[in-house]
């Protein structure tokens, strides 16, 4: 792409990040602060940004990542990803302890659990360095005064459950769901979980909880024993990236399509072919793309120009078999 056609899209989206600051609602009134990296961008120097997570390898991150690294690109930034492959918060911290150390101009964080950043967020804020909250912890964003990208998972937990109230049967009393959750404990994930068990269990819906960890072999073990234990189950409700595939795949291979509803969260090519031949239902896409690229956008601006980064909640998406073809393409690229 020639140079100017870079700077024309650099300059939209400083458009639209700076008119979205006119809306974000706060309590506290934004204020201008200093433009930390105006002199390193003068020298030369390369701002560096992190984004901290727990289960850094699970598929998920792979289209946030990508839009991590696009905005970096765009904006002559380093920017990296670290934390622990699992489900680890006592790692999570450790890795953002350790940035500090080491030395960086704005962290996006994953908060894993309530409060469990509490300690590393007020010793970067004390260090003057600007922090975000990424994907799961609108809450501790919230207390710290901090900017925020990712759903309200307590909200798209009920949208969620409305999905999956109106997929198992016109008449869901007495039905058997099972909701399938990688990494128990996880703020997003047992949001989710909550949200749709308070639009389904008032209705008469069974709802059964399934800890397949991140792993899918294991996964697929835990929901085929499952079944096999509860064959009027209608439907696996996967919270995350993990179960959705999975439960797909064994519908799939047990001829299960038609009896056994499959919905999820992320578009994973494996999610979006399952949707494709009828296997999965629907699944929920998070935006992930977007989140990595805001986050680094973000942290840009806090440094350059001193704009308080702020909160962007996204509204529910659902992609089912109507949309699903339209997605495929940009899923296998990675940015869906």
């Amino acid at each position: 792409m020639r140079r100017s056609s870079k700077l024309t899209v650099l300059v939209l989206v400083v458009f639209f990040v700076l008119s979205f600051t006119a809306f974000a609602g706060s309590k506290e009134e934004l204020k201008p602060g200093p433009a930390k990296g105006a002199e390193e961008l003068q020298k030369g120097e390369k701002l560096k940004f992190a984004l901290v997570s727990v289960c850094t390898t699970v598929d998920f991150w792979r289209p946030v990542d990508k839009g991590m690294k696009d905005a970096a690109e765009w904006l002559c930034v380093d920017a990296e990803h670290v934390g622990p492959q699992g489900f680890d918060v006592a790692a999570t911290a450790d890795a953002a302890e350790n940035l500090l150390v080491a030395g960086v101009d704005g962290i996006a964080l994953f908060i894993p659990m309530p409060g469990s950043m509490d300690k590393i967020i007020e010793k970067y804020k004390a260090a003057g360095i600007p922090v975000m909250v990424l994907n799961t912890g609108l809450a501790d964003a919230e207390k710290h005064g901090l900017g925020f990208d990712g759903h309200d998972n307590y909200a798209i937990g009920r949208a969620w459950g409305e999905k999956i109230l109106k997929s198992i049967s016109p008449n869901p009393r007495g039905k058997k769901v099972c909701i399938l959750i990688e990494s128990p404990g996880q703020t997003s994930l047992e949001l989710r979980r909550k949200g749709a068990e308070e639009i389904l269990i008032p209705e008469g819906v069974k709802v059964d909880i399934l800890d397949t960890t991140t792993d899918r072999m294991k996964a697929y073990s835990a929901v085929e024993n499952y079944y096999l234990a509860n064959p009027d189950c209608s439907g696996f409700f996967s919270t995350d990236t993990t179960g959705s595939p999975v439960a797909g795949e064994f519908v799939r291979k047990n001829n299960l399509k038609g009896k056994v509803v499959v919905g999820g969260f992320d578009l994973t090519p494996e999610v979006v072919n399952g949707i494709i031949d009828g296997y999965i239902t629907f699944t929920v896409d998070q935006y992930p793309y977007e989140q990595g690229f805001l986050c680094v956008l973000q942290l840009f601006f806090a440094n350059t120009l001193g704009l308080r980064p702020f909160v962007h909640k996204q509204v529910p998406a659902f992609v089912t078999a109507e949309d699903a073809a339209q997605v495929k393409e940009l899923s296998a690229l990675g940015y869906r």
